[in-house]
């Protein structure tokens, strides 16, 4: 993940600790390209304190890189026909840049999808407040509970989709409370732990899968139709994983590689 190397600031936040902004590219080139040009601390982001100091280690000469003899972990999740053909593809530029490919099955810890919504929830609610106090006197909402006001007051905001998940944040206790840091961290040891935990099984510098489904439609009638895998699993693990983009050349959904923090910094 990009947090601690870019900027958070002024990006509206979800969940601070899984939800880091980042470059979206067409090409790994690409990519790496914008992440060098993002990189650098920022005194009003506490986390990017160090962003500068890491820069050259973050941006090393990748055209001396190699996947030769490289072991990387698979993983297949269920997916629609057409990711499974682009999937592939990807795995066969792998093996013919001469990484060495292991199938592998990431389990996750049942709890933990809990844990990351609480998580998220927590952090929507405290995250808000805190950007909408960065913004202009004009803007006259400042908290989570101002904002489902504001939506109830207008017909338009709430005419074809509601703000459950919204209310269901508001009534979390926020970041604030001691329970968060004990929910954080735990979802984080969990998502550390398995990812960890199936990279010294198998002796594997990396894993990769989809990082998504492709995408979907959203209507009044049925809301939002999200298929296909997600590597959202990972998300909690931020300060101890590393998660790159790994895209076609094509318009095409992302394929996301994750390496542990011992053997990525």
């Amino acid at each position: 993940p990009t947090v601690g190397a870019v900027s958070r600031t002024h990006v509206v936040p979800t969940s601070a600790s899984q939800d880091p902004a980042g470059p979206m590219a067409r090409t790994v080139k690409d990519a790496a390209a914008l992440f060098a040009g993002m990189i650098g601390s920022d005194t009003a982001d506490a986390a990017t304190v160090e962003a500068d100091a890491q820069r050259a280690a973050l941006t090393p000469d990748w055209s001396k890189a190699s996947l030769k003899g490289v072991r990387i972990g698979v993983v297949r999740p269920q997916m629609r026909a057409a990711l499974t053909a682009l999937y592939e593809s990807r795995l066969a530029a792998l093996r013919a840049a001469g990484a060495e490919l292991v199938e592998v099955k990431l389990t996750t810890p049942p709890q933990l999808r809990s844990l990351e919504f609480t998580l998220f929830q927590m952090e929507l609610k405290s995250g808000l407040a805190d950007y909408l106090a960065t913004t202009p006197p004009a803007v006259k909402v400042r908290t989570l509970a101002d904002v489902i006001a504001f939506n109830k007051g207008s017909p338009a905001e709430l005419a074809y989709f509601g703000q459950n998940i919204f209310e269901m944040a508001e009534k979390t206790p926020g970041t604030a409370d001691p329970a968060y840091a004990k929910t954080r961290d735990e979802a984080r040891r969990l998502a550390a732990e398995a990812l960890d935990t199936i990279l010294a099984q198998h002796k594997l510098a990396a894993l990769v899968a989809p990082t998504t489904g492709t995408a979907w439609l959203s209507d009044p009638v049925h809301g939002g139709q999200s298929r296909g895998p997600s590597a959202s699993q990972v998300a909690p693990a931020a300060p101890s994983s590393a998660t790159k983009a790994v895209p076609d050349t094509k318009a095409a959904p992302p394929i996301a590689s994750k390496n542990s923090s011992r053997r990525s910094r």
